[in-house]
């Protein structure tokens, strides 16, 4: 499946933490072309995870954004102090694009 982001307004990404230090955990999305020599990327920013439980993360697709015709939504997991050393207890549940409003 490929994903055209000019399609959409925004990618939201439910996410469940179980983690008892959220505020360490910043994920990042980044939607890739994957089937090419050298994947091109689109990045749409990190958010920071704020609490326990089902939590749904929105990151904005930027309008200018070139075209892409994506196949794999890449997930960085970024972990700040005090936790470098540990990994978060935290899962993704899904993805829904946000078609944008004519």
């Amino acid at each position: 499946m490929t994903i055209d982001p000019g399609c959409c307004s925004q990618l939201e990404m439910t996410v469940y933490n179980a983690d008892p230090q959220p505020q360490s955990i910043m994920l990042e999305v980044v939607l890739a072309a994957g089937d090419e020599g050298r994947a091109r990327r689109l990045r749409l920013g990190k958010q920071r995870v704020t609490g326990m439980g089902s939590l749904t993360l929105r990151y904005p697709i930027p309008a200018s954004a070139e075209p892409l015709s994506a196949n794999l939504i890449i997930v960085n997991y970024h972990l700040y102090m005090p936790r470098m050393n540990r990994s978060a207890d935290l899962a993704i549940e899904r993805f829904v694009l946000v078609p944008k409003k004519w």
